[in-house]
């Protein structure tokens, strides 16, 4: 089974505690103003990728403690997320998922249940431009922190104590790739968003 990828990143300390492989599902339904990855709201197959050739690049990344998963959009690609979802958790590793629909909404739905039972915190809410008050690891206050493990909920007391964003470049032939959610100065800074 394919995850339709915008990106990854192999470690990260920037998007939850502890080192984190982190991985961004291609397409979107939303057209949040001020996106920070306007490109991966396309469904276009940008990047499919196997699962189980991810499940093994996890494997060969010893330091990580955990696997942050954003987007786009990954409750739009649900059979590939719950697949991951089991694979990592096979790997004893913690989890993260930040999704745009409210937990309220995600809720709603059997399928997505099963789902929200193998995440240890998710991070949920559309972004609102208006609402951006430079909360560590939320791109706005409307996002809340559901934690559904005591893992999780350590991740989320650890995410509260936080004092400010912090963001990590990545520089390649190709592009640059800001992973973390910038604060006010950072956009200032690079001339984002």
């Amino acid at each position: 089974m394919n995850i339709n990828i915008y990106n990854i990143v192999k470690t990260t300390k920037v998007l939850g505690p502890g080192i984190r492989y982190a991985i961004w599902f291609q397409g979107c339904k939303r057209n949040c103003k001020g996106c920070l990855a306007p490109d991966s709201r396309r469904f276009d197959k940008k990047n499919p990728v196997e699962i189980t050739t991810i499940i093994t690049d996890i494997k060969n990344t010893p330091e990580i403690v955990g696997v942050t998963i954003s987007g786009g959009e990954p409750f739009e690609q649900k059979d590939s997320l719950f697949k991951l979802l089991v694979e990592i958790k096979k790997l004893n590793l913690n989890t993260i998922v930040y999704t745009g629909y409210s937990l309220e909404d995600l809720a709603k739905k059997e399928e997505n249940i099963k789902i929200l039972q193998l995440i240890d915190l998710v991070i949920d809410g559309e972004y609102i431009e208006e609402l951006d008050n430079n909360q560590p690891l939320r791109g706005s206050e409307n996002q809340s922190l559901y934690y559904f493990s005591p893992v999780g909920e350590e991740m989320a007391k650890s995410i509260e104590s936080l004092k400010e964003r912090e963001i990590e470049i990545e520089i390649s032939n190709e592009n640059i790739f800001f992973t973390g959610i910038p604060n006010d100065k950072h956009k200032k800074s690079f001339s984002i968003i």
